[in-house]
């Protein structure tokens, strides 16, 4: 049933429910398109992009009453995964790479704050993840400097006092220096 006032026609309830329904659908599309391009190996400043504009669309179907919390639950899930990997490839690069450059983590501290509001995430998990990086950012950074110290001839901005300090720290809260402690004997 149209109704017309003063000349409007308006919507039937059963036109407004089939526009929803359209609209619904399209939005799942756009949502599980998103997804799919996600687990495709993109650049990581593609990736935060669509990690935006999915929270964006999430949002907004939220906000619009529609059902996504299997979408929602999908997307979290493929950040969940991707935050690992994306520590893992961290790790990797500080051991490969040894320099001072690589220890930029504000991307992954950024991303461990939003998964961290996830109601149902294993924040226990998270945390042993994060402070797993931190620990071997640590350990790569007292390397660096002592690299360094073993390579200038003592004419380094780093002193041994200051590497014995952070190599105490480490070995104190029951971390493996075993790395450490070749290099800092052959020095």
């Amino acid at each position: 049933m149209t109704i017309i006032n003063n000349g409007v026609r308006k919507m039937s309830l059963m036109e407004e429910l089939e526009k929803k329904a359209l609209y619904w659908e399209a939005l799942e599309s756009e949502i599980a398109t998103d997804l799919n391009l996600l687990r495709d190996r993109i650049s990581g400043d593609i990736k935060n992009l669509l990690f935006d504009d999915l929270e964006t669309k999430l949002e907004y179907a939220k906000n619009k009453w529609l059902n996504i919390d299997k979408l929602k639950d999908q997307f979290n899930e493929f950040r969940i995964t991707s935050f690992k990997r994306d520590i893992e490839k961290k790790i990797e690069d500080i051991k490969e790479k040894w320099n001072v450059f690589n220890t930029d983590t504000t991307d992954i501290f950024n991303e461990y704050r939003v998964l961290s509001r996830i109601e149902w995430i294993d924040k226990e998990e998270l945390k042993r993840i994060i402070d797993n990086l931190d620990v071997e950012i640590q350990k790569w950074r007292l390397l660096l400097k002592i690299k360094d110290i073993a390579s200038s001839w003592w004419t380094s901005v780093y002193n041994l006092e200051d590497i014995q300090l952070e190599y105490s720290k480490l070995k104190d809260r029951e971390i493996d220096v075993s790395e450490i402690e070749e290099i800092l004997f052959e020095i």
